[in-house]
C-alpha cells in the first residue's frame, strides 16, 4: 500500500498538466493544485496510521494488507465494513473528498461478474480486466474516471 509521500513522489514524473493556459511543472507545489494532491496523500497515509489503519485496510486471501479501495464485499457484514470506510473518508475530508478510487474499483470488479459472457465472446477482455485489477491491488494507484454524454 502506498504512503502519502509515495503518492506525491509519483506525481513528480514530468507529466503534462495545464492550468489556466500554462504548463504546471509540479502539481504537488502549484498553488491551485497542491491542496488536492496533499488531501489525496493524507488519505493514503490513513492506511498506515492508527487508529484508522483497520478501517482503511483489509487482509486479502493471501494474508497481504490491501487498501479498502480494493475490498470486494461479499456479505452484509462486508457491506457494513465498506460503509464504515466511506464514513471515515467523509469525516476526514468534510464530505468533500472521498476516495474516488473505491467507487471505480467496485465498478471495475463488478463489471467482471458476467465472466461466462466474456469467456464466450471475448476472453481476452476478461483477462485484461483481471490483470488490471491485480496491478491496482499491487500498486494502489489513485484511479479516477471521466464521464461524458454520447458523442455525435
Amino acid at each position: 500500500m502506498r504512503t502519502g509521500a509515495e503518492y506525491l513522489n509519483s506525481l513528480r514524473d514530468d507529466r503534462e498538466v495545464w492550468f489556466n493556459g500554462e504548463r504546471v511543472k509540479d502539481v504537488t507545489t502549484h498553488p491551485a493544485l497542491r491542496g488536492t494532491a496533499q488531501a489525496i496523500a493524507r488519505l493514503f497515509d490513513l492506511q498506515h496510521t492508527s487508529p484508522h489503519a483497520d478501517k482503511m485496510t483489509f487482509t486479502d486471501s493471501a494474508g497481504k494488507r490491501q487498501g479498502m479501495a480494493y475490498f470486494l464485499p461479499r456479505s452484509p457484514q462486508d457491506l457494513t465494513r465498506l460503509r464504515e470506510y466511506y464514513e471515515l473518508l467523509t469525516a476526514e475530508t468534510g464530505g468533500f473528498f472521498g476516495r474516488f478510487t473505491a467507487i471505480m474499483t467496485l465498478w471495475h470488479a463488478y463489471s467482471m461478474d458476467p465472466a461466462p459472457v466474456y469467456q464466450k465472446y471475448n476472453p481476452g477482455w476478461l483477462e485484461n480486466m483481471q490483470r488490471f485489477w491485480s496491478y491496482c491491488q499491487d500498486t494502489d494507484p489513485w484511479v479516477g474516471a471521466g464521464f461524458h454524454g454520447p458523442s455525435g
